[in-house]
This record gives structure tokens, C-alpha cells and sequence, in this order.
């Protein structure tokens, strides 16, 4: 049982350990010319082995499982190994596909999740190149034709994401948070977002809504943003929040910066 508990906390520190310039989330084809070097992972780990490579393009024959009709491949076979992404394709269920090179292995197909950065296990050899505004493309904009009121509205990418609001010339930016805890508690506040400079803000009157989430219980909380915390969100990024006593690690804090410059700017 300890055992089982050391391996759960190892992993769990693992998959919030993810560089946010490595993973380019709904858009791998940046990764395409790239050389992507597989990362290590800790000795209790190592045994769990590398999920997502394959000798196939349709994903039938794992490469070299770890075990039979294990989608998992050994970690000896995979640990450093640098491969250089060739293509980029979707299969006919919408899910990605990246072509790998590597000079002694030859061709392999990686599984590509663009939901999940927990779940990449490369480094990007000299990290992630995006362009000025690259981020911009993904802001969703509504307007309701009675009010006037026009609605900008970023993607939710993990935990975070952010909307502009334009009514009668006036702006407001909100910022929502959600998380996971697996305790009930009602009529609670309280919001504290950690930077990457090793300050943080405060929104202790945040209120915190609950609901129902399977076995467990989602968090979240919808609060405006003044220009000082708007300042700082864009000169740090965010590493962590805390959603009354339920915290959540960040991994793409790079990319919340760039759809908050977006935001900003419409």
C-alpha cells in the first residue's frame, strides 16, 4: 500500500513538472523540423516505462512494449534518445500524429494529446518558437445584438482562461480558475494565484462555486481583474493557484501570458 502511495505522489509530481514552451497543446504542427529528446524520468518511474510510440501509423503494434498488449514502451529503448519530427497528420478520429526519425531507430509514431502536457514525454531541443500574436487566432468572439455587448473569450488550456467584456465603451477583464478536491464545502472565497517571480495575488472576497464532478467535487471561481493585476499576469507567469484550500499547479503559465496579451489587446 506505501508503495503504491510513493508511486502515485511520483507521478503526480512528474506530470506537473511539464516546461510550457515544450508543448505546443492544439497546434503540434510547430513541432514539425523540431528535435525532440525523450525525457528521463525517476527510478521508481522507470518501470511504467514511455506511453504513445509506435511502429504504425494506425497505432496497433506498440513499439517495443514493455510487456504483451501493453501500449507502453521500455524505458532503456526510449531514455534520451533524439528524434526529429518529420510530419504532423490527423488520423480519421481527429487525433494527431507525429512522424519521428531517429538514425538508429528509423521511423516511430508518436500518439499526440493535445489536451493533456501532463502526458507529453519529450523536451524540445532549443524549446518553442511562437510568433507575435500567434496565440490570438484561438479567441472566441460574441456579440449579443440587443445589448451591444461584445464578449471575447480564450480557450480554457488546463485550468485557466480569461474573458474581455466591451459594454457601453466600458471594459472589464475576467479572470476563471477551476480545480479538483475531493472534499464538499459550500460558501467559501478566496483566491491566491503564485508567480513566477515568487510573489503572488490576493482575492480574498473571490466567491468559489462547487459542483458535482463524478467522485470528486470541481472548484472554480470567475473574478475581474484591475489594471496592477493585469500588470503583473503579464510580466510573470503563473505558477500555481489556490481556490480556497485546494491548489493546482500550472505548466503552460507562457502560453496564459500570451492570451492575456490578446485580451488586452482587442
Amino acid at each position: 500500500m506505501k508503495k503504491n502511495l510513493l508511486l502515485f505522489l511520483l507521478i503526480t509530481c512528474q506530470l506537473f513538472t511539464v516546461n510550457s514552451l515544450d508543448f505546443p497543446g492544439d497546434s503540434p504542427e510547430l513541432l514539425i523540423g523540431k528535435e525532440l529528446k525523450v525525457k528521463n524520468k525517476s527510478l521508481e518511474l522507470q518501470e511504467q516505462g514511455y506511453r504513445g510510440f509506435y511502429k504504425d501509423i494506425d497505432f496497433r503494434i506498440p513499439f517495443n512494449s514493455i510487456k504483451p498488449y501493453s501500449n507502453f514502451s521500455k524505458y532503456e529503448s526510449l531514455n534520451g534518445k533524439i528524434f526529429q519530427v518529420v510530419s504532423c497528420n490527423k488520423n480519421k478520429y481527429g487525433n494527431f500524429i507525429l512522424e519521428l526519425q531517429n538514425p538508429e531507430i528509423g521511423i516511430v509514431y508518436y500518439d499526440y494529446n493535445k489536451r493533456f502536457a501532463n502526458f507529453f514525454e519529450f523536451e524540445v531541443v532549443g524549446g518553442l518558437q511562437y510568433a507575435d500574436g500567434y496565440f490570438c487566432k484561438d479567441i472566441e468572439e460574441s456579440k449579443d445584438k440587443f445589448s451591444g455587448k461584445t464578449t471575447f473569450q480564450t480557450p480554457i488550456r488546463e485550468y485557466v482562461s480569461f474573458t474581455k467584456v466591451i459594454e457601453d465603451k466600458y471594459s472589464t477583464i475576467y479572470m476563471y480558475l477551476k480545480t479538483y478536491g475531493n472534499t464538499l464545502n459550500l460558501g467559501i472565497e478566496g483566491v491566491i494565484i503564485l508567480l513566477s517571480d515568487g510573489t503572488k495575488l490576493e482575492f480574498p472576497t473571490a466567491k468559489i462555486n462547487v459542483e458535482v464532478a463524478g467522485q470528486s467535487y470541481l472548484y472554480s471561481a470567475f473574478f475581474g481583474l484591475n489594471k496592477q493585476d493585469i500588470d503583473k499576469l503579464l510580466l510573470y507567469e503563473i505558477t500555481d493557484f489556490r481556490l480556497y484550500i485546494y491548489d493546482r499547479a500550472i505548466t503552460n503559465g507562457k502560453i496564459y501570458q500570451e492570451y492575456l496579451k490578446c485580451i488586452v489587446e482587442k
